[in-house]
């Protein structure tokens, strides 16, 4: 059900300030309103706070490739606000020593890379026994140097008042031509005509062989460093959860000090304005007079102009579903939550379109063992509660579906026809199909009946009538005339009346009775949507069918492989191949199934009787990313 928020309104003595908002971010049940301007001062501290997070995650970031592998079912770390203030302090200091370590890496991998290549340029020239500094123009010569294809070498060489070097080189050569300086115009004319490219020596001295010699000492010097600061890396890897301890420290931190900018300040007294549960107020009095007894706190209900964050509360039970509808919208602060009343459909959708015990029983434990060692909170604990749940609806359906990873229950037990089945949708296909039809009237005639009730709680006994029952009586007297021969008169009375409601009615709105006919005949034409929306529910036969005759391929692949190879052998690789197939088969159907459960909420039910819109509560609190804080 939806909570009312109550609108808080606290005031107390500047002195008192940072010890309530402390107990209030400890009790994570106020959502602070802006009011007041950020001073200068305070938009200093939460910039600071700010590039400290990205420090923190900048660094942790770089040491993730040193830090020890964590399982993907490992759960958070518990700790006290003292323990992630300390693991700040800690994380600081190997920040700062991670950032200089990273810097200085960069540095080295760029000296060695470009050793790397002036050693590539080089090797060409090793049988240059010259000097590089010598190879310059002189008063009566001039040099040319540079890399020329295989096919002009002939070319080259073939230049006249030149003297030309060929030197080594894979796809090109490298080439050292010298000719007089009253020759050279006609020289370099010549050589312009082929493809070479010329080449500078310049910086070095000594002959290739010295360069390249020098270069690879150097090399060998700068990654013995990059060895040693590798391990410096690996050492600060081990301390990466301090960091990410340190980033929660600094989020809880930034959080606080935007909640204190918000507040309306004089130089002895600050204002906090926020929303509050109903349900919560007590607490909220409570935790401000623990620390304070002069602070004045009142709640008043929400202005007729303002939009209160929404806020549900169900049971155990149907509380994990609120992330399913979450995915789709949060309902409006006056409207309906519709987790309660979606939340069957839900597990029984997904249980008929996966279908198979053997996959709701995997699905169950592998759910359940996440639950277990991951031990998750939030929005994920609850997908995963609901996964469970559909496991459960899934291995149930399974049983009147007569399927156990795609096995029938008589080939298992050799039975004959014992199980009770209901439908199987690869034989009874149209059984399957109608079943799917009524479930999905049922649905939709449920999501109508849930409006009328609403309009009817809020004095609109016109709309109630006239746009929701008058459709429940027109399809459902349609099924009666069409399928109980019996009280065809009682369906036929029903289909009458609807559509004369609807007819009549359903254009009330407008004031000239011919328009107003016209309306509601224009109005009726929306059956054809209501057909369509019926039509939709065959995606649970659809996918029920899919699912086991997957299912039942994968075995028959399973036991073509045993027979082929034969012996224990065959039998050992059909296992292995099974379980890996039938592992990819659950993932991809369960998604599958996940996906068309919700789209048949989302669209279908929602859409006769939601409201979206609602905005998320977001108390100050401890949000943390990478650890749970104990209180």
């Amino acid at each position: 059900m939806l909570i009312p928020m109550k609108r808080l309104t606290l005031a107390a003595m500047r002195s008192e300030e940072s010890k309530i908002m402390d107990k209030l971010q400890q009790i994570s049940a106020v959502q602070v309103i802006s009011m007041g301007e950020m001073s200068p001062d305070e938009a200093q501290s939460i910039v600071k706070k700010e590039n400290d997070l990205l420090q923190l995650k900048k660094s942790a970031q770089s040491l993730k490739a040193y830090a020890p592998k964590v399982s993907p079912l490992a759960p958070k770390a518990e700790k006290t606000l003292e323990q992630l203030g300390d693991d700040f302090i800690l994380s600081k200091e190997i920040c700062d020593k991670t950032e200089n370590l990273i810097s200085e890496k960069t540095k080295l991998k760029g000296e060695i890379d470009k050793a790397l290549s002036v050693i590539k340029s080089l090797e060409p020239w090793r049988e240059l026994d010259e000097n590089l500094e010598d190879i310059r123009p002189t008063r009566s010569a001039i040099y040319i140097t540079g890399m020329i294809k295989d096919s002009d070498i002939e070319k080259l060489e073939s230049i006249e008042n030149a003297s030309v070097t060929i030197y080594g080189g894979e796809k090109e050569k490298a080439f050292l031509l010298v000719c007089l300086k009253g020759d050279s115009e006609s020289v370099i004319s010549k050589l312009k005509e082929l493809s070479y490219t010329e080449i500078s020596f310049k910086g070095l001295k000594g002959t290739p062989l010295d360069n390249i010699s020098r270069l690879d000492k150097d090399i060998a010097l700068k990654r013995a460093e990059l060895e040693k600061i590798e391990k410096e890396l690996e050492g600060l890897g081990l301390k990466r959860d301090n960091i990410l301890s340190g980033e929660d420290a600094v989020s809880i931190e930034l959080e606080k000090e935007l909640s204190k900018s918000y507040l309306l300040k004089t130089e002895s007294v600050f204002v906090l304005e926020g929303w509050v549960r109903s349900d919560e107020t007590e607490k909220v009095i409570d935790a401000v007079r623990s620390v304070s007894e002069s602070a004045y706190v009142e709640f008043n209900d929400p202005k007729a102009d303002e939009v209160p964050p929404s806020v549900v509360k169900n049971n155990k039970i149907i509380k994990p579903f609120e992330a399913v509808t979450n995915m789709y919208s949060r309902p409006a602060p006056n409207g309906i939550d519709a987790t309660p009343l979606m939340s069957p459909f839900y597990f029984l959708f997904f249980g008929m379109m996966l279908g198979d015990t053997g996959y709701g029983l995997a699905l169950m434990i592998i759910c359940f063992v996440i639950q277990k060692l991951k031990k998750p909170r939030g929005a994920f604990a609850d997908l995963i509660k609901v996964l469970i749940y559909c496991g459960l609806s899934t291995f149930i359906c399974g049983f009147f579906m007569g399927s156990f990873c795609g096995i029938d229950f008589d080939d298992i037990f050799h039975t004959n026809n014992v199980f009770p089945l209901l439908f199987d949708p690869a034989v009874d296909s149209m059984l399957t199909m109608y079943v799917c039809f009524g479930l999905g009237i049922v649905h939709l005639m449920f999501g109508l009946l849930i409006q009328a009730v609403y309009r009817i709680k809020n004095k609109d006994i016109g709309g109630a009538i006239f746009d929701d029952i008058s459709w429940v009586l027109l399809i459902c007297g349609v099924l009666i005339y069409a399928l109980a021969e019996n009280v065809k008169n009682i369906g036929l009375a029903m289909l009458l009346l609807g559509v004369f409601l609807i007819v009549f009615f359903a254009g009330r709105a407008k004031k000239n009775p011919i328009l107003r006919l016209i309306g509601g005949v224009k109005e009726l034409y929306g059956v054809t949507s209501y057909l369509s929306d019926i039509l939709s529910y065959s995606r649970i036969f659809a996918l029920a069918l899919s699912s086991g005759v997957i299912a039942v391929v994968l075995n028959q692949l399973g036991t073509m492989l045993r027979e082929g190879v034969g012996g224990i052998l065959g039998f050992v690789l059909m296992m292995i191949v099974m379980v890996f197939a039938h592992t990819f088969s659950l993932a991809i159907n369960a998604l599958g199934c996940f996906v068309h459960a919700a789209r048949l909420q989302y669209v279908e039910f929602f859409g006769k009787f939601y409201e979206a819109g609602g905005t998320e509560f977001k108390p100050l609190g401890y949000n943390t990313k990478n650890t749970y804080v104990k209180n």
